[in-house]
């Protein structure tokens, strides 16, 4: 059994951590954001100034850190003085960044034209839609039975953008009706 000294700093942050009923990971990942900041400062958190706070964020910024981390990070040293030191002066020096939100990447209609160009038969062009639509592929409403190939259609996904392609097939398979996929 090991005995490892606990600061009063971090002793009084892990107190005021579990009377607010924070859960373990989120204590371990605010102590490691204290942490990060004394290695930084080479002395203590609690004698950090505003100028300090500055430049830790200028360096995790300049260091590569990801805006997720440098999120994480800050909600740590906020926590920290914003309770447990109540120095709202570098609390208020804290900011947070706005993640650029992710778009799902779509290929245009010339892609998809191309893409069915090199397919080389109804079943490989068939399963190129059903993975198009991200569902499982329905008969379009009114679609002829005995056309060679008839629209795909499925619902989106809430979380997903509607997509609408408009394919031209190649001629040896156009019935005279224009025929789509949609998502």
């Amino acid at each position: 059994m090991s005995t490892v000294a606990v600061s009063a700093l971090r002793q009084r942050m892990i107190e005021d951590m579990t009377a607010r009923q924070l859960g373990a990971h989120s204590q371990r990942s605010h102590i490691y954001s204290c942490k990060r900041l004394a290695a930084f400062l080479q002395r203590s958190p609690d004698t950090a100034t505003v100028e300090d706070i500055r430049r830790f964020q200028l360096y995790l910024a300049e260091t590569g850190t990801s805006i997720c981390s440098r999120n994480r990070i800050m909600t740590g040293l906020r926590f920290l003085f914003r309770v447990t030191l109540r120095r709202l002066d570098l609390a208020a020096e804290i900011y947070h960044l706005r993640e650029p939100q992710k778009i799902p990447q779509v290929i245009s209609p010339d892609e998809a034209r191309r893409l069915l160009a090199v397919a080389d038969g109804l079943r490989t062009r068939l399963l190129l839609r059903y993975v198009a639509a991200g569902s499982s592929p329905t008969v379009a409403a009114g679609a002829a039975a005995s056309a060679p190939f008839t629209a795909v259609s499925a619902a989106a996904a809430p979380n997903r953008p509607a997509i609408f392609l408009s394919i031209l097939h190649p001629p040896e398979l156009h019935t005279g009706a224009r025929l789509r996929t949609c998502v």
